[in-house]
C-alpha cells in the first residue's frame, strides 16, 4: 500500500450532513444538539489505495493491512481524543460473522488500541437483527436498512464518550443507527471513526 497516495482529509466530518467542519470553529449550521452522533474522523477518500486496502481486510482476509490502517487512522483520532473514551467497533450480525469469518471492524479496533491510550469494547454494541448488504442499497434504503438494528449495554457504555469505529462512511446511515443505540443506553457522546469516506 502506498501511503503517499492516499488523498487525505483534513478536518472532522458533521455526523448529520457529512460535510467537512472545524471542531475549533463557530457551530456547524446544521448540528443539532440531540443528534446522536456528532463527528466523524476519517483518515481520507475512498479509492485508489485506500480502497485497495480496505477489500484486502474486508473481502480478502488479509488482517496484516489492519496494522497499517490503524496507523493512518490514529492521527485523526488523536487530536481529539479524551481521556476514559471508549473505542467501539460496528458489529456484524453473528450469521454474517461466521460466513466471514472475522469482523474487520473489530480488527481495526484492536490494532488501534496499540497506538492510542484508548479502552475498546466490542461487546458494548450489538446487532440484533441481519441486514442486507449496503453496498447495492440507496441512501432511503440504507436508513430503513440499518433502523432499529442495534442494542447496546449500558452497564458500558452509560456516561462515557464513545467513538464508534467502521471501515467506511458512505452515507452514514449505519454509524448514525448505531450511536442512536449507544445513546439510548446512556453514553455521553458518540463520535465516528472510519478508515475511508466514499463520495456520494
Amino acid at each position: 500500500m502506498c501511503v503517499r497516495r492516499v488523498e487525505r482529509l483534513s478536518l472532522p466530518l458533521c455526523g448529520i450532513c457529512g460535510q467537512p467542519v472545524d471542531p475549533a470553529g463557530p457551530p456547524h449550521g446544521c448540528r443539532r444538539a440531540s443528534a446522536a452522533l456528532t463527528t466523524i474522523s476519517a483518515v481520507g477518500a475512498y479509492m485508489g489505495p485506500l480502497r485497495e486496502a480496505v477489500h484486502a481486510l474486508k473481502y480478502h482476509g488479509r488482517h496484516g493491512v489492519a496494522a497499517t490502517l490503524a496507523a493512518l487512522l490514529a492521527p485523526a483520532v488523536a487530536p481529539l481524543l479524551q481521556q476514559g473514551d471508549l473505542l467501539v467497533p460496528v458489529p456484524l450480525h453473528p450469521t454474517r460473522e461466521r460466513a466471514r469469518g472475522y469482523n474487520q471492524s473489530a480488527i481495526l479496533a484492536s490494532e488501534v488500541q496499540y497506538l492510542l491510550p484508548v479502552e475498546v469494547a466490542p461487546a458494548a454494541l450489538r446487532r440484533t437483527r441481519a441486514t442486507a448488504d449496503q453496498t447495492a442499497l440507496s441512501a432511503v434504503q440504507r436508513v430503513a436498512n440499518v433502523r432499529g438494528a442495534f442494542t447496546a449495554h449500558a452497564d458500558v457504555v452509560s456516561g462515557r464518550r464513545v467513538w464508534l469505529l467502521d471501515d467506511v462512511y458512505t452515507t452514514g446511515a449505519t454509524l448514525r443507527a448505531g450511536a442512536q443505540a449507544l445513546c439510548g443506553a446512556g453514553a455521553r457522546e458518540v463520535r465516528g471513526a472510519v478508515i475511508a469516506v466514499a463520495s456520494g
